[in-house]
């Protein structure tokens, strides 16, 4: 059976796309509100704001290539994430001393992002992982 916009296993196909794409999304912003949890609850931060929003999907879109190119597994994806944005949280703070607030705009977000991007280290990683499989031989 085809429908206008092709056969229904297309149409199937596209939808688990969607999905996945969702789940990846969602697991950004949740490993975002974990990473920053003191901000992320303070309806005042401007981790909440335009700005934040912005330079997080920046970062996010940074961040998510990083895990698929490195072919990191779906089960493994919230720890990966998780340590990446570990590595940019002292770039700005979102919080009580919020230093990101004279930043405005896309443009400023950019910048944003590319200041928290210099941060991130595939090398740390791969040294935190080394670091936690070594304490779970002791």
């Amino acid at each position: 059976m085809y429908s206008s916009t092709g056969c229904q296993c297309c149409s199937a196909l596209r939808i688990r796309q969607i999905h996945a794409q969702y789940g990846l999304i969602r697991l950004y912003w949740n490993a975002v509100a974990r990473a920053h949890a003191e901000a992320w609850a303070n309806d005042k931060s401007t981790l909440l704001k335009g700005i934040g929003i912005w330079v997080f999907s920046y970062l996010g879109a940074d961040i998510i290539d990083r895990c698929l190119v490195r072919g990191i597994a779906a089960g493994e994806l919230d720890q990966e994430i998780d340590m990446y944005l570990e590595q940019t949280q002292h770039v700005y703070d979102w919080g009580e001393h919020d230093t990101i607030s004279g930043t405005t705009g896309q443009r400023g977000a950019r910048e944003a992002a590319r200041e928290m991007k210099k941060q991130l280290s595939d090398d740390d990683i791969h040294m935190s992982r080394l670091v936690a499989a070594m304490r779970n031989m002791v």
